[in-house]
């Protein structure tokens, strides 16, 4: 079993891998840097809210809980 700050880290670095890959994309894309910050901190934004509300709904199911 993993410790809390384990499982952090473990969150953080693998949020920072997302955005640099995401930045990449963007950058291959738009072709400019200012656009592709832009869209990367907007994307991971909005999916970090769909991530954090999709978890609160399943809270609320039943199915699968011991």
């Amino acid at each position: 079993m993993d410790t809390r700050i384990r499982s952090l880290v473990k969150a953080l670095i693998y949020r920072i891998i997302c955005i640099f890959i995401t930045l990449l994309v963007a950058m291959f894309v738009f072709q400019d840097i200012f656009r592709s910050i832009e869209f990367t901190v907007i994307f991971h934004s909005i999916q970090t809210v769909v991530y954090f509300l999709h978890e609160r709904l399943w809270t609320r199911i039943k199915w699968g809980k011991i």
